[in-house]
């Protein structure tokens, strides 16, 4: 079978990172309650923006702090 080719391919890059940053989006919305969460929410975007650190991480620290009582 022949892979298949076309218009889709172009876009698929596009819809990931639209998908990706909706994901975040509706996260971000639904976690930040108050300004400590908020901060950590910036603190991951920049952290994921100017390092090459897996989005995994960030959501794992994220998850230790709220367990922890820090959020």
């Amino acid at each position: 079978m022949r892979a298949a080719t076309g218009i889709v391919w172009p876009f698929s890059d596009i819809a990931a990172i639209g998908l990706t940053l909706s994901s975040g989006w509706v996260l971000a919305y639904s976690a930040d309650h108050d300004s400590r969460g908020a901060l950590l929410t910036l603190a991951s975007v920049a952290l994921m923006l100017r390092t090459r650190l897996d989005p995994m991480w960030l959501m794992l620290f994220g998850a230790i702090a709220g367990m922890n009582g820090m959020l």
